[in-house]
């Protein structure tokens, strides 16, 4: 493969980075941390988050030139509800991103205040 579909890799990441919302979620409701989802990725610990961030995008890089990243292609996803039709490898690659974002941001960000 030789090129990605660019569509394609920002719905991944894009996933992703609410699978990382998700994350900072449990953390505001824990009282781990204080402030926005902006303050938790730029201000608190903006190391961190560049780790986060990164980890993400090469993740939605990999995805892509796979091919399992295609799956989340808006144009597909528009045609196929369109037509009435459920995806199931879409609907399974749309919840593996939310879990990469979930988990990276786990491993990577953890939220002290």
């Amino acid at each position: 493969m030789t090129e990605i579909n660019l569509w394609s890799f920002f719905s991944v990441f894009f996933f992703q980075m609410l699978g990382a919302l998700a994350h900072f979620r449990k953390l505001k409701n824990t009282k781990r941390v204080r402030g926005s989802y902006f303050d938790y990725l730029f201000s608190d610990s903006p190391d961190k988050s560049a780790a986060t961030v990164l980890l993400l995008a090469g993740s939605a890089w990999f995805s892509c030139t796979s091919g399992n990243g295609d799956l989340l292609n808006p144009e597909l996803l528009w045609n196929l509800i369109k037509s009435g039709i459920l995806h199931v490898p879409s609907v399974n690659m749309l919840l593996t991103a939310l879990m990469a974002g979930y988990t990276f941001d786990s491993i990577s960000n953890k939220g002290t205040s």
